[in-house]
């Protein structure tokens, strides 16, 4: 069983979405690696799964709570696909967090764990129950509001215990920053391999073992993403692809295309008929 329901501004540029999943024989198709320019919540309910938080791997359990912030790559690794899997994901930018909030999501941790006697928690479930059942009206801003409560409750939440991941890498982490820290630079292996003294060949094989995905493709939507948000923010298409050092536009188009699922001149309109 899987529920969907979306928010979207006028001009098509997802502000909100929430979903809702509840898969009794989860596959690990289902869930690809990603990385996007919102933030992303998930919100664990049920399963035998790990979550993958840039270098870190966390073994999920019941009330966990993991925040991804924009540009952050991450993914689900089925461990047991006997186990049914449940969990909500709500996806939101920026400027849905209310004031409140947004110094706890600018320095969240990637994950909390909310007990049962948090008001948090009665949340989920009330939302859970909402979810299941079609017979209410105004669903979407039900949901909404719900949200918007458990945003704004995170914003004074004390969480004493941190959680530990079940493995980190501390070089993949710097990695992953330094991609982080340098969104317009023409990456490569050898250059990074340099900078971190490692061989090349593990950078690659590190990449695809510990994250699931190759490194270029990591490079590459990462560098993408960034134009994306240059071309929501008001630049053109070709001032995104010189600003993001592409000397080809043909290959900034295809792979523009590949990663965000659309062609940069349809998100350029999206802003410019705000």
């Amino acid at each position: 069983m899987v529920y969907n329901k979306s928010i979207m501004e006028e001009n098509n540029v997802h502000i909100y979405k929430s979903s809702y999943s509840f898969r009794g024989i989860p596959d690990q198709k289902d869930y690809a690696n990603h990385i996007h320019n919102t933030y992303e919540i998930l919100y664990f309910l049920q399963g035998n799964v790990q979550m993958i938080m840039g270098g870190n791997v966390y073994k999920m359990k019941k009330g966990d709570l993991f925040i991804a912030k924009p540009f952050t790559y991450h993914s689900v690794k089925v461990v047991d696909k006997s186990v049914p899997y449940e969990r909500f994901v709500f996806n939101f930018s920026e400027d849905f967090i209310p004031n409140i909030s947004k110094e706890f999501f600018k320095n969240a941790r990637d994950v909390y764990n909310i007990p049962s006697t948090h008001p948090i928690y009665g949340l989920m479930e009330e939302w859970k129950k909402i979810c299941l059942d079609n017979s209410i009206v105004d669903i979407e801003e039900t949901q909404k509001e719900i949200f918007r409560s458990v945003i704004t409750l995170l914003s004074v939440f004390v969480d004493e215990k941190e959680i530990k991941p079940l493995k980190t890498n501390k070089v993949i982490e710097r990695i992953l920053e330094y991609i982080d820290q340098h969104p317009t630079e023409k990456i490569t292996a050898q250059k990074l391999a340099d900078e971190f003294f490692v061989s090349t060949s593990w950078i690659v094989h590190t990449f695809k073992s510990h994250l699931d995905i190759s490194f270029m493709d990591y490079v590459n939507k990462k560098r993408i993403l960034y134009a994306q948000f240059l071309i929501n923010n008001g630049l053109s298409p070709t001032q995104a692809y010189e600003q993001c050092n592409y000397t080809d536009y043909s290959t900034f188009y295809r792979q523009y295309k590949k990663f965000i699922g659309s062609v940069p001149k349809n998100d350029k309109n999206n802003v410019t008929n705000k």
